[in-house]
């Protein structure tokens, strides 16, 4: 104010403006209260009609658009009047308005009392306006001029439709129903359960599971009791929505009031809810989807026995099957796709007691170690994996095998000379060849020698490249009989012998060696040789035919009794005769070969 206003008409015209402006107040307050609870009761009653068919988003524009009405009513009613601040002298004309009595000498003074340089007005003047003013001023009353009693239908209405709305919720169901329709109303987006004909009840799961395993059916059983005895319905649905996706799956009945489904759950994230003749019926419930625990990478370090002189090896497979040689150790790492707090690994050994282990992880805590030797080939199975952080417990898993490869025994053989009895001098220089073979590695391959009834002597084959560690090993050398120093008339005896690194020995069969003098005519044994094949060859022929004939006779005892029949008969004539002519041909030809190669002479000629 100015100060040059009197004091009286200051204070009045202050406590004028403050009046008003509680009772701009008041009246928002009203108005506010009013449209509030006017608006979105028409909100939840359009809900309640709807039996909460309407959409999440459409029930949000609709609050929000309630919003606005009351936004916009206390906007008009109180927020505008108060924004607008009237002047000294808007104040003193809507005084004199109120309090006729003063005419204009309230305005008249607050006029004079602005101080203004142009003015022609004197001081006095001014006083005494002032003075005159301030003593009407001075007898009016604010209150009676603004009494609360202009905003009675105002503070009517509101008391009243405060007092109707609490009495409402008061009601038992109905009030419970009410201010669920209301909180649904007022909070535009919130989960809320709407009211229908229907209590219905998700009896599984239960509220507090808000977990589940991917790629696993998840039960839902769900009891809808009507609330009224002539309410039906026709079908009744899991709603179930994703980032993706909306989804309906029909439940089927199960008793009276409760129904079930079995869904089948991805590996997303996702709400659901029932719906009755596809309103829904509940409010959303949010499950998150996780993978149960499980084995997803083994890690192998296999440590193999000092013989072998293998250096370790490890590997890192997706599968857990076990191989290797006999006697190795495995130490197995068991890598889970989250954080466990146990497992147990079965054993199933063959000519071996079954085994179970039960494993915790150390430091990682998403690993599972162990320790295998291969003794004994087997399977096992990894079950009871549990996890850390919501107890959920694995699927068993597939069934590994452990399968133990035997270090065999190495071998040898002879390949060349074919024949196994040799007939040499004391100073021969006799060629052998050889092949030697292991599955995991040669140690050594070495030839040994026995005179008549001596014992064997060991000698290292000469010009052999060291065979360790090698699979395979051809071996071709010269043996000169001279540094063994037999004599003629000895009977010599030569093998191989082979070792690995395992230690374990294997042998060729012997070659004979007959040493005989270098003046020895060999011509004699030659022809004893070749006398001997045919004389071996006729004495088959002898055995044959009499097998044939012993054959025949059955044959025939067989038809003459009848039990068989003439074209039978004749067919096993016929095989025998056959058979008999085969022999004897190759026979024949073997007789032919060895008469061709003897020299001429009686020797051949009694033969023939």
């Amino acid at each position: 104010m100015n100060p040059k206003l009197d004091p009286i008409i200051t204070r009045k015209l202050n406590d004028f403006r403050s009046r008003r402006r509680n009772l701009i107040l008041l009246r928002g307050l009203c108005s506010g209260t009013l449209s509030f609870l006017g608006t979105f009761v028409l909100i939840a009653l359009l809900d309640y009609l709807t039996q909460g068919r309407i959409s999440g988003d459409l029930r949000s524009g609709l609050s929000i658009i309630g919003y606005c009405i009351v936004l916009v009513t206390v906007w008009k009613t109180c927020i505008n009047s108060l924004l607008q601040l009237p002047s000294a002298q808007k104040l003193a004309r809507l005084l004199e308005q109120s309090s006729p009595e003063l005419k204009e000498d309230l305005l008249s003074a607050v006029e004079l009392g602005i101080s203004s340089h142009d003015s022609s007005d004197s001081d006095i003047f001014r006083n005494l306006v002032q003075k005159q003013a301030s003593a009407k001023a001075s007898k009016i009353d604010i209150k009676s001029i603004l009494p609360p009693g202009t905003l009675k239908y105002w503070s009517r209405g509101t008391v009243a439709l405060v007092v109707c709305t609490l009495a409402l919720f008061q009601i038992p169901e109905f009030g419970s129903d009410l201010k669920l329709l209301m909180q649904r109303a007022i909070l535009p987006g919130a989960n809320l359960p709407p009211v229908t004909l229907y209590d219905v009840v998700i009896l599984s799961p239960d509220e507090n599971v808000t977990h589940t395993p991917s790629n696993e059916p998840l039960r839902v059983v769900a009891r809808i009791t009507p609330k009224r005895e002539d309410i039906t319905f026709k079908k009744v649905n899991l709603e179930t929505k994703t980032a993706q996706e909306i989804r309906k799956v029909d439940l089927s009945k199960r008793s009276n009031e409760k129904y079930f489904v079995d869904y089948n759950v991805d590996d997303q994230a996702f709400a659901y809810r029932i719906l009755v003749d596809d309103a829904p019926q509940t409010e959303w419930r949010n499950m998150e989807v996780g993978a149960r625990p499980f084995i997803e990478s083994f890690q192998k370090d296999f440590i193999y026995p000092e013989y072998t002189e293998l250096k370790p090896v490890k590997k890192i497979e997706n599968q857990g099957d076990l191989k290797a040689w006999e006697g190795t150790i495995i130490n197995l790492s068991l890598s889970a796709n989250l954080p466990i707090r146990s497992g147990r690994i079965e054993f199933q050994w063959l000519e071996k007691a079954e085994e179970v282990r039960q494993i915790k992880p150390d430091n990682e805590n998403n690993i599972l170690r162990t320790s295998i030797r291969m003794t004994h080939p087997g399977t096992y199975r990894i079950k009871n994996l549990i996890g850390n952080q919501l107890g959920w417990e694995g699927r068993p898993s597939s069934i590994f095998e452990i399968t133990v490869i035997p270090d065999l025994a190495p071998s040898v053989k002879w390949v060349e000379p074919l024949e196994r009895k040799l007939l040499v001098a004391p100073n021969d220089l006799l060629s052998f060849s050889a092949l030697a073979e292991d599955d995991l590695g040669l140690a050594r391959v070495e030839y040994l020698i026995k005179k008549n009834q001596g014992k064997w002597e060991v000698f290292p084959i000469p010009e052999l490249l060291d065979p360790r560690g090698h699979k395979k090993a051809a071996l071709s050398f010269n043996l000169d009989l001279l540094k063994h120093k037999l004599k003629p008339g000895t009977l010599g005896q030569i093998k191989l012998r082979a070792q690995d690194l395992k230690g374990s020995r294997t042998e060729t069969e012997a070659i004979e060696l007959s040493v005989i003098s270098r003046d020895f005519d060999l011509s004699q044994l030659h022809l004893l040789e070749k006398k001997s094949i045919i004389l071996d060859n006729l004495e088959m022929i002898r055995t044959q035919t009499m097998l044939m004939q012993k054959n025949f006779q059955t044959s025939l005892r067989d038809f003459q009794q009848n039990k068989l029949d003439r074209s039978l008969f004749l067919e096993k004539s016929n095989q025998l005769e056959s058979e008999f002519l085969l022999t004897a041909e190759e026979a024949y030809r073997d007789n032919l070969r060895a008469l061709i190669s003897m020299p001429r002479g009686p020797d051949s000629f009694q033969l023939s």
